[in-house]
């Protein structure tokens, strides 16, 4: 994964120094992923979906609607609608998590690509 997108103010925040090097940017990543933690738990009541979509996209690092099917069919058990899965990510891209482009579907930050991938 590429960490450089991390921004300074992050490591400012936290108290680091250039001197603690990767440690630092481990620390980071844990504290953004337990910040991001509760937000994704709280998005995911929403949809059954949701999780599983989240999932697809930070496991396969960008994901098309049929690559995200797949996923959601063996992952979740069953199958949702053509609709239903266009519906969620629909939302998900207008709600941030999820980015758009083309076909392809992207998680834009590194930390809630972490942490998605911490709770599976």
């Amino acid at each position: 994964m590429n960490w450089a997108v991390l921004r300074v103010g992050s490591f400012t925040l936290a108290g680091f120094t250039p001197e603690k090097g990767e440690d630092a940017i481990n620390e980071v990543k844990e504290i953004g992923a337990n910040l991001v933690r509760t937000e994704l738990e709280e998005l995911f009541s929403r949809s059954q979906y949701y999780r599983y979509i989240m999932e697809a996209v930070a496991v396969l690092g960008r994901a098309r609607w049929s690559d995200i099917m797949r996923y959601l069919m063996a992952r979740a058990g069953g199958r949702p609608t053509n609709a239903t899965l266009s519906r969620d990510l629909s939302n998900l891209v207008k709600m941030g998590f999820l980015a758009k482009d083309g076909d392809w579907y992207s998680i834009l930050d590194p930390i809630i690509r972490y942490a998605v991938l911490k709770t599976r």
